[in-house]
């Protein structure tokens, strides 16, 4: 499961740890390496998205090889401590941490799914079963395969077709 940031972060703006330590967004300047085929950071330049290995080059719309300094293909940026973590694996290098907000709290994003699957077990169950499931032993088997699938245990007694129930859900 994704952890997720939750409360307020602790914003950090010098004695800088090991990015590692952090959870959250980094603002930070990066070299990244040389001849990688997907780079991993992205950048908005020109009115576009997109993920340089030159910073000068991006800023010039250039496709050529390029032969820049350190300094002219470093790039800087605002990203979550996941993606810079990722891409020191691939030898980019941080050369300056500027700014951190971290949150020290973080969940594993259980409290979102809760709630996205209250509301789809009121909408499935206030639309009825489906047409095919004329039998109890269909009925029953679509209840079996919706947990199966979905994780989520319908309520056969509350299977029905409701629309002011089934609309609840959607306004929420």
């Amino acid at each position: 499961m994704t952890r997720t940031v939750v409360g307020h972060p602790r914003i950090i703006t010098e004695n800088f740890e090991d990015i590692s330590t952090y959870f959250g967004l980094i603002k930070c300047t990066v070299l990244p390496p040389r001849g990688l085929f997907h780079p991993i950071l992205p950048c908005r330049t020109q009115g576009k998205l997109m993920f340089p290995l030159c910073k000068s080059c991006a800023d010039a719309c250039d496709q050529t090889p390029y032969t820049h300094s350190d300094h002219e293909r470093a790039i800087q940026g605002t990203w979550c401590s996941v993606e810079l973590e990722k891409a020191q694996e691939k030898d980019y290098q941080i050369l300056q941490v500027h700014e951190v907000w971290d949150f020290p709290e973080s969940s594993d994003g259980l409290h979102v799914q809760k709630y996205v699957n209250t509301f789809l077990k009121i909408k499935q169950e206030s639309s009825g079963y489906p047409k095919n499931c004329t039998t109890e032993e269909q009925r029953q088997q679509y209840v079996d395969e919706y947990l199966a699938v979905e994780g989520i245990q319908l309520d056969r007694s509350k299977i029905g077709h409701n629309p002011g129930t089934r609309a609840y859900p959607s306004s929420c």
